[in-house]
Parts: structure tokens; sequence; C-alpha cells
């Protein structure tokens, strides 16, 4: 879908992939611990914290300076573990593309 909706005389089509720190409410059930397990997940306080692997396609990068980029239009994939999380993931694919996030992680 991304390489229908990319415009190669306008923008490069980037690829990568970050962690982001996902959070989900404690107790976890055992089906949802076995879920997250491969992430090792660590209890603070009425938190379950975690680094979820993210990868994101994006196809529409403004270029505001030399060094500078803004994302536009991304496609963010994560593993699948629950609503909860799959909230965040759309929170963070927002964020990306309002804020400078973009650019911070393009550096790391």
């Amino acid at each position: 879908k991304a390489l229908e909706l990319w415009q190669p005389n306008e923008s490069d089509f980037m690829v990568f992939m970050t962690k982001n720190e996902a959070e989900l409410s404690a107790p976890l059930s055992k089906e949802l611990l076995e879920r997250v397990r491969a992430y090792a997940p660590v209890r603070k306080g009425d938190k379950v914290m975690f680094d979820l692997p993210v990868y994101v396609i994006s196809y529409k990068i403004e270029q505001r300076s030399q060094n500078e980029y803004k994302d536009r239009a991304i496609i963010m994939i994560s593993p699948y573990i629950n609503e909860e999380l799959k909230r965040q993931v759309e929170e963070w694919s927002k964020e990306f593309t309002t804020s400078s996030l973009a650019a911070e992680r393009m550096s790391e």
C-alpha cells in the first residue's frame, strides 16, 4: 500500500525499525504475559513496561532544511498484543507525524 501512495518525484521512501516503550495495566493474564514475554517485560507499580519493536514506513517526507526532515505520512507496523497496545501504537503514529519525534528517531 505504501508503494502505491508514494510519489517518487516528491519524497524518499524509507523503512526502519525502532523500539518504543510500551505499557500495559497490571496484572497481566497468563495469555497476555506469554505474548509479551519475548520483549522482557518489567513491572513498575501498576504498569508492565517493555520495548516493543515497531517498523516505520515513511513515504511522504518533507525536507525542512539541509539536516531536518519531517515525516508527513507513515505506516507503522508492530506485533499485535491487544487492543490497549494497538491504541498506543496508533497514538505513536500520530505523534510521529506531528512532532519532532521523527527527526529524533532517524538520528538514532
